[in-house]
């Protein structure tokens, strides 16, 4: 009977321990953005997202889901690191470029985050799906380009403190809340032209967007635009002139 007890407490220990191991990344991943927003140090956690075994790494973000959330969360920590480091607050396509982010010993720029992973193998050049990935890139990358995550990691203040860190059980419903609040402030429709106005950066996006019909869809769930209308879209920088 002791050795029954002794067997079975073992397991349940072994299988917490296993558990606890198998959410190591994303539980960094929330705990290090949770530690920026409040200006404590992160330097530990850096480390032991460094020391992750690649390996492990590719295991434990088993679901789309799941790599939104870890690479969401480490993307948002390092821009606005690079973004407080420049003299105009701004990070630049130069600076997106910089590998600075060590994650289970590979070496990864912002551009390499988004493009490369959340946006599954987008080509910053060409604007489309590259057609050969490396090893690396295709075990970590998303199966699906989900263009919610670009108005998530949108630098604006009120979008980037809504949540505390992202979440794989609820990451579908905090992209939409996301959504919504970028697509409120910075999207606008005229009714008497029908004419519906759009960041123009989203311009090289239309792909992750849904292309034209998957915009009016969005737009139509935000109640943006009418259902039906189909306006004439305007990819344009004067946004906030025009509101």
């Amino acid at each position: 009977m002791k050795t029954y007890i002794t067997t079975a407490l073992f397991l349940v220990f072994g299988l917490i321990s296993s558990t606890t191991q198998a959410q190591k990344a994303i539980d960094l991943s929330q705990d290090m953005l949770a530690s920026f927003k409040m200006n404590q140090p992160i330097s530990e956690y850096e480390k032991e997202l460094e020391n992750i075994p690649f390996e492990a790494l590719v295991k434990e973000l088993s679901t789309d889901q799941k790599k939104q959330a870890f690479w969401l969360n480490v993307y948002v920590v390092y821009s606005q690191k690079l973004i407080s480091s420049t003299e105009n607050n701004q990070c630049d396509h130069k600076c997106k470029k910089q590998k600075i982010v060590n994650i289970a010993g590979r070496m990864f720029s912002l551009n390499d985050m988004l493009y490369l992973i959340m946006l599954h193998s987008k080509c910053t050049f060409s604007k489309k799906q590259k057609m050969h990935a490396a090893k690396w890139e295709k075990q970590l990358r998303c199966a699906y380009h989900d263009g919610r995550v670009l108005l998530a990691i949108d630098s604006d203040s009120d979008i980037a403190n809504e949540f505390t860190y992202f979440e794989p059980d609820s990451i579908d419903h905090q992209l939409n809340v996301l959504s919504l609040m970028f697509i409120n402030k910075y999207v606008y429709y005229n009714k008497d032209t029908n004419e519906v106005f759009i960041p123009k950066w989203l311009k090289h996006f239309k792909r992750e967007l849904g292309k034209k019909s998957g915009i009016y869809t969005g737009l139509e769930q935000a109640e943006v635009i009418p259902k039906g209308s189909k306006p004439k879209i305007v990819y344009s920088d004067k946004i906030a002139t025009l509101k």
